[in-house]
């Protein structure tokens, strides 16, 4: 009777690696939700990031020319030169708010720009048309693990006054 009691003092080494795997079977539910909660994050970041970057590029095209060579009919690839963005340039827009463009300026993005122009002649006054310029801007993204592009649009309008 000593014999069987000398032997039950610890666990075996079979009993050990049975409860470690019991052990990380039951940690890989935690683990796959918070890498889920982790991706979706990164991609609201990201889509924000788009959607806010978007708005700013057409606030800054809102302010320009009409005629100005920035943004002439075509489809082009921005850049920091062709909008000719400054770091920490501050926009004032109508009343006390201010934006800034380069803020959300991130490589992970590239930004695209495509200008339609449209004209459009009064009914009454048929001599006198009216130019607008159609600005639609694509920013897209390639999230870590992904293999296809993510991206949003936002369009606006400009009128030559």
């Amino acid at each position: 009777m000593n014999k069987n009691i000398m032997k039950r003092k610890g666990f075996s080494i079979v009993e050990i690696c049975i409860g470690c795997l019991i052990f990380m079977i039951l940690l890989l539910p935690i683990f796959t939700i918070m890498s889920k909660g982790t991706s979706g994050t990164i991609h609201n970041k990201n889509e924000f990031s788009a959607k806010q970057l978007a708005s700013n590029i057409l606030a800054y095209c809102n302010l320009l020319p009409f005629k100005s060579p920035e943004i002439n009919e075509g489809e082009d690839i921005i850049d920091k030169l062709k909008l000719n963005f400054e770091e920490n340039s501050l926009i004032q827009l109508n009343g006390d708010k201010k934006i800034n463009i380069s803020e959300i300026d991130d490589e992970n993005f590239l930004k695209l720009i495509k200008v339609k122009k449209v004209s459009v002649k009064d009914i009454k006054l048929t001599n006198s048309p009216y130019n607008y310029k159609f600005i639609t801007v694509r920013i897209e993204w390639l999230e870590p693990g992904k293999t296809v592009n993510n991206y949003i649009e936002m369009s606006g309008l400009i009128s030559e006054i």
